[in-house]
């Protein structure tokens, strides 16, 4: 039959056990706002294609999108007059061969303005050293757009 001291060391023995588990299951990240963009010029009634390169550093979760466009003249725009493009867009994760989309899209479709970025209703995670690909098409007649795209999220530092 154990003594009193050896069940006092068993229980302590189990306690450090249980306290290993649990900093195993933490969450071992820090989280850091970031966002990854695109400036294209989208010439009327042609295609484009841009990429960036997620940094080495950490994987990079995208949570909302957004897009602001001007005419390539630069055009001075209020909020009432702002340009609508008539350009659609995929985009592809080449690090896993998947487009985001099944077919292009147009751009106002998935993309909020500043004020209100689209809410991705899942979180997208694009892999440390990955490149994302946007090709654009543009269904303009006679005008030229400057498109920036933003990914909106975070870089998911892992220690």
């Amino acid at each position: 039959m154990p003594d009193a001291k050896d069940v006092q060391i068993q229980k302590l023995q189990n306690q450090i056990t249980n306290m290993q588990a649990q900093l195993q299951q933490r969450d071992h990240t820090a989280k850091l706002f970031y966002i990854y963009s695109f400036d294209t010029v989208v010439t009327a009634g042609a295609t484009a294609t841009d990429s960036i390169n997620i940094e080495a550093d950490s994987d990079f979760i995208l949570t909302k999108l957004s897009y602001f466009a001007t005419d390539n003249a630069g055009t001075a725009q209020t909020y009432n007059t702002r340009i609508v493009p008539l350009v659609t867009l995929n985009l592809r994760d080449t690090a896993s061969g998947r487009n985001l989309f099944d077919r292009e899209q147009p751009i106002p479709n998935l993309f909020g303005s500043g004020e209100i970025p689209f809410i991705l209703p899942l979180k997208q995670t694009l892999r440390a050293n990955s490149t994302i690909r946007a090709s654009f098409t543009s269904l303009e007649a006679a005008n030229d757009n400057r498109i920036f795209l933003s990914l909106i999220g975070f870089k998911n530092y892992a220690y």
